[in-house]
């Protein structure tokens, strides 16, 4: 009788244990399931402080420093945003991104080169520009 309550206890034990672990992976699945959503929050989140910071500078007069301020941001977004799609060059295969996104990166191109930027900064925007608008669908 006790050899066969020690087995019930084990199969018991490792039943629950089972469980628990069963729980613990399903939840890690749904955090990776929320990698992307949580990078997308964090990025706008990202994109709200840097225009805070903005318009506070721009309100205040302190028009140079919201100018520097400006290009410290697209710099650095340019450079994350090309280090990204030169480690992962299949990424996006099936994005097509929106016209004003395109429009935006072209427009940081121009402004980088009218601005004495690094050539490697402006090299990064234009870069940038033709993978985007390799995605754009063509209207005839």
């Amino acid at each position: 009788m006790k050899k066969w309550i020690g087995r019930a206890a084990v199969i018991v034990l490792a039943l629950a244990a089972g469980t628990g672990l069963g729980w613990a992976l399903r939840g890690r699945r749904q955090v990776r399931t929320l990698t992307s959503q949580e990078a997308w929050l964090f990025s706008r989140l990202t994109m709200v402080t840097a225009q805070a910071l903005n318009l506070e500078l721009v309100c205040s007069g302190r028009y140079e420093t919201a100018r520097k301020e400006s290009e410290m941001w697209l710099y650095s977004n340019l450079k994350m945003a090309d280090d990204i799609l030169r480690a992962h060059p299949d990424i996006g295969a099936n994005m097509f991104p929106a016209p004003n996104i395109a429009e935006g990166v072209y427009r940081a191109s121009l402004y980088a080169r009218a601005n004495g930027a690094d050539p490697e900064m402006i090299q990064r925007a234009e870069r940038l520009y033709a993978w985007l608008r390799s995605r754009q669908p063509r209207i005839k």
